[in-house]
């Protein structure tokens, strides 16, 4: 069991503000980031898609803990969050920033 006084469940410009003020841990599976924001730019013509994309250990702030896992389940009376492997991540404060599930298909 990993116990981490923030934890955010996506989201690594909100790992990055956090991890000044105690330990942190981002739990995302994607290898992949595309920083959405920037999108409206590539719908205007005047960015591409690629412009937009980083490797996600890039993106994964310098004292952070990056669990490279996806989320199953949350159990907020016991401040646990549980991966698909079946780890139980124990947290004091809990930022969820999903953002969207991209399909290009």
């Amino acid at each position: 069991k990993q116990w981490y006084q923030r934890r955010v469940r996506g989201g690594c410009a909100a790992a990055s503000n956090l991890v000044k003020h105690g330990s942190v841990a981002v739990i995302d599976p994607a290898q992949d980031h595309y920083y959405q924001p920037l999108w409206t730019l590539v719908g205007a013509g005047i960015k591409t898609t690629s412009d937009s994309y980083r490797l996600q250990s890039e993106c994964v702030p310098a004292g952070a803990t990056w669990i490279k896992q996806r989320v199953e389940g949350f159990e907020p009376e016991s401040n646990t969050v549980l991966t698909a492997d079946g780890e139980k991540i124990t947290y004091d404060y809990l930022v969820v920033a999903l953002g969207l599930d991209l399909r290009f298909d």
